[in-house]
């Protein structure tokens, strides 16, 4: 039992590296894993300071641990960013909303 507890928190604690945003003309990237502006069903913002961000991948239910992001500077112009490469590929965007993640 100690053995699955210490390989879940290895594991997690491997996947929770300081990931990078980058916002390309047909594509997002978080971390390693990049999307397409079709695989992705929703951005949303959770909280008001310090705000975390989670990109939902299309036929997900929840946030996958590796789409959540929590920006570190210039929180406002990298959130309005975003939002404007979302309206421009019509991705559903929420703001100021709980959402569902693991861990």
């Amino acid at each position: 039992m100690i053995f699955v507890v210490c390989i879940a928190l290895i594991i997690r604690r491997e996947r929770s590296y300081p990931k990078e945003l980058v916002l390309g003309a047909d594509s997002i990237t978080v971390g390693r894993r990049q999307l397409q502006p079709a695989q992705i069903k929703m951005i949303m913002v959770q909280g008001y300071f310090k705000p975390m961000i989670g990109i939902k991948p299309e036929g997900s239910i929840i946030v996958p641990h590796d789409m959540v992001i929590r920006i570190q500077e210039q929180e406002e112009e990298a959130i309005k960013e975003l939002k404007a490469w979302a309206d421009a590929h019509q991705i559903t965007w929420k703001q100021h909303t709980m959402f569902w993640k693991w861990f």
